[in-house]
């Protein structure tokens, strides 16, 4: 269960006691303010076994997490952890994030949450819980459901030692008196200092067939090497110069249609005679690490992630001269005159989609780098704004 972070004075006092005694600056921002499990008793129970040094680790349904609005964790948050009755106890930084199905969770990993001593007993104990979770919100939770499992520290108060004994839970608790006379973050500096955390973004990079999306996207990868970038499905066989896995990951027709049937696809769109599609984990995964995810889409693939992604980046792009553009079609000498003019009666239906994006950028020949630059630039300001986009997939 969490609440809004900061918004009652016993938190605010408690985060800023935290950061006194970190060295951190007023601006700290708090990721998020949470109990464990459901219910106080659960609460209570798992927080102790935090405090104590046992827990080190947490885990979570993804299906939940997106149902709920709830914010994924991210390498670096800072987050403060309720006991069962709402009150303030310790502070946690999160270490390290996965998302992987509940299915493949192995002993190694699950036994970090110290709450079992078997993989068997975890399984059975999550099962119940993931179970009844979904059915509030109105879902069937099965073994091959997403998981977000999270590694934390307890920075605040500091972990126990050999010769100590944990603290007790609501011994850090504050009277109204004593709140009164703590400053909050707002009360002991109006300004915002150095860099704040950003939200990892979805940047979709389309336009029509022949524009030299795969010659940007190919440069990115080179520029923004902590960026993920999704590789498509194809159902079509690969050209001379690609690469299974590389270019695409290249698939059957059948293949492909068992993957729609099973739900395991972030999109998909059936491309002149053939499918294309984005398999939902790889990207999931990438946020939930904190990274930026780039797709190269057609326009009705960026159509679809817009309507499941409202606060997905989409560019366009588009060349300097109509002229220009045909040249590349026939320069690729992998399509026949009749597919060229199907290619160009597509585009006018795509190119009339232009305002349904953020950005149109112009790549012109030969000038490939200021086609990069003028993206890095977008990702630049979108990292820079106030208000930051809120990816949700």
């Amino acid at each position: 269960m969490t609440n809004p972070p900061l918004l009652q004075p016993n938190l605010a006092a408690f985060w800023q006691a935290f950061l006194n005694q970190a060295g951190l600056p007023p601006s700290t921002p708090c990721a998020d303010v949470y109990a464990f499990g459901s219910g106080a008793a659960m609460a209570d129970e798992l927080l102790a076994l935090v405090l104590a040094g046992k827990k080190k680790a947490t885990c979570g349904c993804l299906r939940s997490f997106e149902l709920g609005g709830l914010p994924l964790p991210r390498v670096g948050d800072l987050c403060l952890v309720l006991d069962g009755r709402g009150n303030p106890t310790c502070v946690l930084r999160t270490l390290a994030v996965q998302v992987l199905p509940f299915e493949q969770m192995t002993w190694e990993i699950c036994r970090r949450e110290g709450e079992d001593e078997t993989l068997a007993s975890w399984q059975a104990g999550h099962w119940r819980f993931f179970t009844r979770e979904a059915e509030a919100y109105g879902y069937t939770f099965s073994p091959s459901q997403l998981v977000v499992f999270e590694d934390f520290e307890l920075v605040f108060p500091p972990a126990p030692t050999e010769d100590s004994s944990p603290p007790a839970m609501g011994s850090f608790i504050m009277g109204a008196a004593e709140s009164n006379k703590m400053e909050t973050p707002m009360e002991s500096s109006p300004f915002i200092f150095g860099h704040r955390p950003t939200n990892p973004l979805v940047i979709v990079i389309s336009g029509p067939s022949g524009i030299g999306k795969d010659a940007v996207v190919g440069l990115l990868r080179k520029t923004n090497p902590d960026t993920h970038f999704v590789i498509t499905m194809n159902s079509r066989p690969p050209r001379p110069d690609e690469v299974d896995g590389r270019d695409y990951f290249f698939v059957s027709r059948e293949e492909f249609e068992r993957m729609i049937a099973a739900n395991e696809l972030l999109e998909h769109a059936r491309v002149y005679s053939d499918y294309k599609g984005i398999p939902k984990s790889q990207v999931r995964e990438a946020l939930a690490s904190g990274k930026d995810v780039i797709m190269r889409l057609d326009v009705q693939g960026a159509m679809t992630i817009r309507s499941l992604c409202p606060d997905a980046i989409l560019v366009f792009l588009t060349a300097t001269t109509k002229q220009e553009w045909i040249d590349r079609l026939e320069a690729r000498r992998s399509d026949s005159p009749e597919e060229i003019a199907f290619r160009v009666e597509t585009a006018k239906k795509e190119y009339a989609q232009m305002d349904n994006f953020d950005y149109i950028v112009v790549n012109s020949d030969k000038c490939l780098d200021q086609t990069i630059a003028d993206i890095q630039a977008i990702i630049i300001a979108e990292h820079l704004k106030v208000k930051q986009r809120q990816v949700s997939l």
